[in-house]
């Protein structure tokens, strides 16, 4: 995922005809600053090179960064403007499934928006979920499965949403941070039947990092 985006930053870089880019090694916490300033630099690819091969590809990335800023009533309009200007483009059937998917996220965001709404946590969680499984996006769900674990704490899916985000960092080989999360899913919630799952976890990642070496 990393490297794919540093690829396209270098791509976008050359068509511009800058030799200089900026690496910015970014971690969930800056996520949505930096998506919000990746619009405003699509953007500008749009307008000033509307002819050009990165149009297309801009107007895309900029659907992506409304789902990095939960968004998701936008991401919607994105994908549509996408539609409309390109719609034999080879991925105008993953923009059609985008726009089915971020209609569940929208209806999942307005029960967390909603005031007093007893089940928002629930709500939230589904969130996470949707954005791990159907748009396989590891570090956003991660942010959203942290905001169960910390709006929620008493809720009987913080532990859940915890394990959740430690199983995902391990996917993405951040190995301290999921032996963080993960200590944690055992420590604040020790009668929890996730929390030998989750010592276990950390205990194969030891066992992963001895073998490697």
């Amino acid at each position: 995922w990393a490297l794919e985006r540093s690829k396209r930053c270098t791509d976008i870089a050359n068509a511009l005809g800058t030799k200089l880019v900026v690496l910015w090694l970014a971690r969930e916490g800056t996520y949505i600053r930096e998506s919000k300033n990746a619009i405003e630099a699509y953007r500008r690819v749009m307008d000033e090179y509307a002819q050009g091969e990165w149009a297309r590809q801009a107007r895309w990335s900029i659907a992506e960064c409304r789902i990095n800023l939960s968004e998701w009533t936008e991401g919607i309009r994105a994908y549509r403007a996408y539609l409309e200007a390109f719609p034999k483009d080879g991925q105008a059937d993953e923009a059609r499934r985008r726009i089915e998917v971020l209609k569940d996220l929208a209806r999942y965001q307005r029960l967390v928006d909603e005031k007093e709404q007893p089940k928002a946590f629930d709500a939230q969680f589904q969130i996470g979920t949707i954005v791990r499984d159907r748009l396989a996006n590891p570090v956003k769900a991660i942010i959203e499965f942290r905001k169960v674990a910390e709006r929620w704490k008493q809720s009987h899916l913080s532990d859940d949403a915890l394990f959740e985000v430690g199983k995902l960092y391990l996917q993405l080989a951040e190995t301290g941070k999921a032996r963080d999360a993960l200590l944690a899913v055992a420590e604040r919630y020790p009668s929890s039947p996730l929390a030998d799952d989750a010592l276990f976890l950390v205990g194969q990642s030891h066992e992963s990092e001895g073998l490697a070496l």
